[in-house]
């Protein structure tokens, strides 16, 4: 098994940057996909309520 290991190392060594850089990729993905939904819920409230006050509805969420 470590002999297979070691052989499949060899063959990803090309592409250790993508590797590493996977976990940052994967944050940024995470963060904008939480930014997104903030987003639609001011539109959404803007649509259906006729008007959205950012800064109240910030100063209402738990942080």
């Amino acid at each position: 098994m470590i002999a297979f290991l070691r052989q499949l190392r060899g063959f990803a060594h090309p592409y250790r940057g993508r590797f590493f850089s996977g976990p940052a990729r994967r944050g940024f993905y995470g963060f904008t996909n939480g930014a997104l939904l903030g987003a639609a819920k001011v539109v959404i409230d803007l649509i259906f309520s006729g008007s959205s006050n950012f800064h109240e509805s910030l100063e209402k969420e738990p942080c």
